[in-house]
């Protein structure tokens, strides 16, 4: 009797330890060279001590470590730093975070955490030298729009240097988390200053005009209001912009970024106004959007005659990992009509999911393909 009693106690410890992978996806303005490390609740987590549990990096901005936890551990509450408590992780306000909580029995896969800025950075903020105008007129829809311009470093000293210009939608996500809907930017500002110091990108105007929660699904679908939404860009933001800032007006020099329904939308103004544009970037392209509407589109609108390219993507976790069958299909069926894959860049990103945090910590690589 007492043999099997020490058998069933020791069966039931083995079956309750579980190793937890933790994956971390830390901003692209983390300083290069550092460590990412884990601290925590409980002697697996090092008892917050808070350069103990090192990860590893897998990625450019994905860290990674498993922990196996045993015993009756049923919460697990930890925070992430770069060795000290004064690089710790922080909101996008900069406002301090207690920490994350994962109920084990309630999770399943890997625990992964996005990173909105770091406590020793400068603030996310508007960076730079940007201009915002207030209530922008968009007569194709009969509404106003804020537009939101950033200019780069050397725009102040040099008066005769000419740009290439970025048109983004959701403008009020791209440059400030006190603008942004959820709270978190895309840093646009702070990773271009990032890439032209590093010399990775040309310099560039980006020009970010607002949507509207109960107009943007129809703005950003081309069979809804999204043609009307192209004329706006084309007939009357882009006039303006090119009068008043130095830009490079050519196609070969304007393009065009979003995400979710920002990917749609740039890419239908793309394939029908390749005389204005010449490359676009779709982040998290939902391509079964309202029933694959896209699908259609390629259909029915010939490939441009002038030669356009496309930057798609979506991540592989939470609602992103759903598009992954979508994507493929999308891509084929894109292949398929000819549209030369050499003018496709497609990529997929195992831990990203569907949110501005998830953008920001990628948008330096389309970033890259636009400005190359």
């Amino acid at each position: 009797m007492k043999s099997l009693i020490f058998g069933l106690v020791f069966f039931s410890s083995v079956t309750m330890a579980r190793t937890v992978d933790f994956v971390v996806n830390v901003p692209f303005l983390t300083p290069a060279g550092e460590q990412v490390y884990l601290t925590g609740e409980g002697a697996e987590l090092c008892d917050w001590k808070v350069n103990c549990l090192l990860m590893k990096q897998i990625d450019e901005t994905v860290w990674k470590a498993s922990v196996e936890f045993t015993g009756s551990v049923e919460e697990i509450k930890f925070k992430v730093t770069r060795g000290d408590w004064s690089r710790e992780e922080v909101t996008s306000h900069g406002n301090h975070l207690p920490f994350h909580s994962v109920k084990l029995n309630e999770h399943e896969g890997p625990v992964v955490v996005n990173i909105a800025h770091w406590k020793d950075l400068r603030p996310l903020q508007f960076t730079g030298n940007h201009r915002v105008i207030k209530d922008f007129y968009v007569p194709q829809l009969e509404r106003s729009k804020d537009v939101s311009i950033w200019l780069p470093p050397s725009y102040k000293e040099d008066e005769n240097k000419r740009y290439p210009v970025i048109y983004m939608h959701d403008g009020q996500n791209v440059f400030s988390p006190y603008t942004a809907v959820f709270g978190n930017e895309w840093s646009v500002d702070e990773v271009m200053e990032k890439l032209i110091a590093l010399g990775k990108v040309r310099e560039a105007i980006i020009v970010a005009s607002t949507s509207d929660k109960f107009e943007r699904s129809l703005e950003y679908h081309v069979y809804k209001k999204g043609r009307q939404y192209a004329r706006f860009v084309v007939d009357t933001l882009k006039p303006y912009i090119d009068k008043n800032f130095r830009t490079l007006p050519d196609r070969k020099n304007t393009f065009l970024m979003g995400s979710s329904f920002g990917a749609l939308i740039s890419f239908t103004i793309l394939w029908e106004h390749s005389d204005v544009f010449s490359k676009a970037a779709g982040l998290s392209f939902p391509a079964h959007a309202h029933n694959n509407y896209i699908f259609d589109f390629v259909k029915n609108e010939p490939i441009p005659s002038q030669e356009v390219y496309f930057w798609m993507d979506h991540g592989l976790y939470g609602i992103d990992s759903r598009y992954a069958p979508h994507g493929e299909n999308w891509v084929n069926h894109l292949l398929g009509l000819g549209f030369p894959s050499e003018q496709l860049e497609f990529r997929t990103f195992e831990y990203a999911n569907h949110t501005e945090l998830d953008w920001a910590q990628r948008v330096h690589l389309p970033l890259q393909y636009l400005l190359n």
